[in-house]
């Protein structure tokens, strides 16, 4: 009897949900392909006003070959500026749930995560792409 692979659970968290006159919802997840996707979407009267339809949807793709990058500076920034590596025996599952734990930790709830996503970025030289809808 051959065993089926398990199901990929979903590697995802919310890290704005805030309806309103202009409701914005935000989240973080690892793709099928290891990437960091941080993707947003705001619906309501700023996206009309600014762009004249109630709906703007924005995402950051981060590679998954520098999501150890961005865990080290995000863990060091929790830890007073210094930098850390994961453990060279950490397996992926748990570098990419310490990576939406400590994006969760900085910025949930912060509906310019992503401005914020993009300072911390660029300011590290890591690459990264984004796009709008």
């Amino acid at each position: 009897m051959d065993e089926q692979p398990l199901p990929r659970r979903e590697k995802k968290v919310k890290l704005v949900a805030r309806p309103g006159e202009t409701s914005v919802f935000i989240d973080a997840e690892i793709d099928e392909k290891g990437n960091l996707l941080v993707s947003g979407q705001d619906i309501g009267k700023a996206p009309k006003d600014w762009f004249g339809h109630d709906d703007y949807e924005y995402w950051v793709v981060v590679a998954a070959s520098e999501k150890d990058h961005v865990l080290s500076i995000l863990l060091g920034q929790v830890a007073g500026g210094q930098q850390f590596r994961p453990a060279g025996d950490t397996s992926e599952d748990e570098k990419d749930w310490a990576l939406l734990t400590a994006i969760t930790k900085k910025y949930g709830g912060d509906k310019r995560v992503v401005s914020a996503l993009f300072d911390l970025l660029k300011a590290n030289g890591i690459k990264y792409e984004f796009s709008t809808y």
